[in-house]
């Protein structure tokens, strides 16, 4: 199951809509991200109102928090559900990751984008938000959907040591390309005054 458009935001000057879901987007990918947006406000709602005393109207923001947990908790619950009944990814399409998952960590932050068919990664990167990280990671797919479907990767044989030493030296070439970038990010964010 996926998203329709649904647009929200009504603005009565425009006569628009400001902004809109996009369609297809499976239904607990769209949980899930309902509920860091949930999460976010209540955490932000929740520092206000116990920052503020009973006379500045703390008393009203409590009740937005209990809703919006409460919300929270549906959108857990529908998530759930929803990752019970669709595969976590197609068998055949492709999928992202992030490290670290935490949207709330600081950066920067490193995406993967997996293709199902072969079990390979597609591409992967850096950013420095948790937001531009997922941003570029679906860009990618949406490209990668596009171009010809790649061939099916070459099955490693386990009795050929051979192989298995490259797949061994390449996947740590690229650990270390990573481990590199991470270690020049920080250098230059201790510089910064």
């Amino acid at each position: 199951m996926k998203t329709p458009e649904t647009r929200f935001s009504y603005i009565p000057s425009l006569d628009a809509d400001l902004f809109a879901v996009r369609a297809g987007i499976p239904l607990a990918t769209a949980a899930e991200e309902a509920g860091c947006i949930v999460d976010a406000a209540l955490g932000t709602v929740r520092r206000v109102a116990c920052s503020i005393s009973i006379d500045d109207g703390a008393h009203l923001l409590w009740s937005a928090v209990y809703s919006l947990d409460m919300a929270h908790g549906l959108l857990g619950s529908i998530q759930a559900a929803l990752e019970d009944r669709e595969p976590s990814a197609p068998a055949d399409g492709f999928g992202y990751y992030i490290a670290p998952s935490d949207n709330t960590a600081p950066g920067p932050f490193q995406w993967f984008v997996v293709n199902h068919a072969n079990d390979c990664v597609a591409e992967y990167g850096t950013a420095d938000t948790w937001s531009d990280a997922d941003q570029v990671a679906c860009d990618t797919i949406e490209r990668l959907e596009k171009q010809a479907a790649p061939a099916p990767a070459p099955e490693a044989k386990p009795e050929d040591p051979e192989t298995m030493r490259q797949v061994w030296r390449d996947m740590a070439k690229m650990a270390a390309d990573e481990l590199a970038k991470l270690d020049r990010a920080g250098a230059e964010q201790e510089a910064r005054p």
